[in-house]
């Protein structure tokens, strides 16, 4: 019930890489979970999503569910998501749930996202520091009565950057 770490190829990675890996089995935890990786301090690169991601507590991505640095990197680039994600509580996202200090580069989904919390985005859930660099998202983007909800980000905070992204699925 209170599995945190799940991810369809590894559950966490700290400064490994990961590459040309896909995953099209659903995908089940509390928190932390992603249908590539789970937590992701290293790269994540050329990789697919095409299973239902499933969190019942925060942090839930297509591809990662959280992935964070201190240096600014190309951490999770040329991967996409086409598996839905039904329900989150917060920080779910079409490629990742939360992004802290990386970049999501060249990305997209097309999976349906629902958070029944804050920071629901159809690329990124929230991004406290980081860039998302030509993304896009054509999955529906759902947070119920929550707030910040966004077809790229849900939030995008001090010193982060959106570059040439685009959204075209519906955002409620």
């Amino acid at each position: 019930n209170y599995i945190y770490y799940v991810g369809g190829i590894c559950g966490k990675n700290v400064g490994g890489t990961v590459k040309n890996s896909y995953n099209t089995a659903v995908v089940t935890g509390y928190r932390f979970v992603g249908g590539v990786c789970g937590h992701n301090s290293g790269t994540v690169k050329d990789c697919y999503n095409k299973g239902n991601i499933t969190s019942r507590a925060t942090y839930v991505g297509g591809i990662c569910g959280h992935s964070t640095s201190s240096a600014y990197s190309d951490i999770v680039m040329r991967c996409y998501s086409t598996g839905r994600i039904p329900s989150a509580d917060g920080y779910a996202g079409g490629s990742n749930g939360g992004l802290g200090g990386y970049r999501i580069k060249d990305c997209y989904n097309t999976g349906t996202i629902n958070g029944n919390g804050s920071w629901t985005g159809g690329v990124c859930g929230g991004t406290s520091v980081g860039e998302i660099i030509g993304c896009y998202n054509e999955g529906s983007v759902n947070s119920g009565e929550n707030e910040n909800v966004g077809g790229i980000t849900g939030s995008l905070y001090k010193n982060c950057n959106i570059y040439n992204c685009y959204n075209n699925g519906n955002v409620t």
